[in-house]
């Protein structure tokens, strides 16, 4: 993970995700994110190519990977217009209990989040104080009923919850919770 200096909004940084495997069993790719900075709890975008780059271990995989970083890197001011966009559009929705409940039935329909994963959403979100994180209290929006209260409450999930021991299925499922609160609060659509 490298965090750049790069402000998307108020505590909110970029991050550039690498992966790559010894054995080929995944692909070598790289993701622009952001990180919200208090508790370090990632969130991933990269609904758009531009945001993410994927290469299989074939033959000339040395020769395209330098190329598809630089291209991924050189997204990264279209990339932050478009999570400023998406935090600004978040932080001026509200979001009522009976709302939340229906973003979380949709998330499971969806696959944004899992059953296991639900009740720790739920609890993340009635807790208008903040949660407990190392000895410290992390409160989104200062605890007022937001859609971006309500996102970090499912990364809270994903990260905290039944998901968290596999950071695969953490990774696509924020990219699908990200699509939809995309596509149910911002001004700009989200291929699905």
């Amino acid at each position: 993970m490298l965090h750049l200096d790069t402000q998307i909004h108020d505590g909110v940084k970029v991050s550039v995700g690498l992966r790559n495997s010894f054995d080929k069993s995944m692909s070598a790719g790289g993701v622009l994110g952001e990180g919200v900075l208090v508790c370090d709890n990632m969130s991933f975008g990269g609904a758009e190519h531009s945001w993410m780059t994927l290469r299989r271990h074939t033959r000339n995989i040395l020769s395209d990977l330098p190329n598809r970083m630089r291209e991924l890197i050189a997204g990264l001011d279209p990339y932050v217009k478009s999570r400023r966009q998406f935090h600004d559009g978040l932080s001026q929705q509200t979001v009522t209990d009976s709302m939340f409940n229906d973003l979380l039935i949709d998330s499971i329909d969806r696959g944004s989040i899992g059953w296991r994963d639900a009740p720790v959403a739920l609890n993340t979100w009635r807790a208008r104080e903040g949660v407990e994180y190392q000895g410290e209290r992390i409160n989104w929006d200062d605890g007022k009923d937001t859609a971006w209260r309500a996102f970090n409450a499912f990364t809270w999930a994903l990260k905290r919850g039944f998901t968290a021991g596999n950071s695969d299925i953490a990774a696509n499922k924020t990219i699908k919770l990200n699509q939809q609160f995309t596509n149910r609060f911002v001004d700009t659509k989200v291929p699905e």
